[in-house]
């Protein structure tokens, strides 16, 4: 613990500095503030978080006269198959992730026993919970509306500006599925 306040504290303290030699309000001066912060070497790694993070030093234009850049042939074997390796790796990571989703999706709701999260596509109708009722007489459920775009979470509906959490909206029965389902009770029946 402390790491924290410390780099708070050194960062008040440059901050202060820079201020009082450039003249620069603090809001002007924080960006500079926070790049020698981000570029400043560690001791215990003898790395700054801008090399650690980027894998060298900052180029910040120092370097010399206007110098012509070198040729990227050399190295676009390597970029290709380094973009491939990425590629692979962000694949598994995907699937581990999808998998892990699945899993907790999976999982009956305490009240419902039915899956948490309905597989909503676009072009599906929802009626979305209300949670600024006025009274308890107000509707529950508004809607319906009619599904534009989805993620695993979210669901982007045709009438409002913000996107809506999955476990928010409940899919309305289309008019072919309620026919289906009159017709199996009839047939059930008779």
């Amino acid at each position: 613990g402390g790491g924290v306040e410390c780099h708070n504290q050194t960062l008040k303290n440059k901050l202060a500095k820079c201020c009082e030699e450039t003249g620069l309000t603090w809001v002007k001066a924080l960006p500079i503030v926070l790049m020698y912060m981000r570029m400043r070497k560690r001791v215990r790694s003898n790395l700054s978080p801008y090399e650690i993070l980027f894998g060298g030093p900052p180029h910040v234009g120092l370097e010399g006269g206007k110098q012509p850049l070198p040729s990227t042939e050399l190295c676009e074997h390597d970029m290709l198959s380094y973009c491939k390796e990425m590629s692979s790796l962000l694949s598994n990571i995907c699937v581990q992730v999808k998998a892990a989703q699945q899993k907790v999706a999976e999982k009956p709701c305490r009240e419902t026993l039915k899956p948490c999260r309905e597989t909503l596509k676009p072009g599906d109708f929802v009626v979305i919970r209300d949670f600024r009722r006025k009274s308890w007489r107000a509707k529950r459920w508004l809607g319906p509306f009619q599904v534009l775009l989805t993620t695993h979470t979210a669901v982007k509906v045709a009438e409002r500006a913000t996107w809506v959490h999955a476990s928010h909206c409940r899919r309305v029965p289309s008019a072919t599925q309620e026919g289906e389902r009159k017709q199996a009770r009839d047939n059930g029946q008779q």
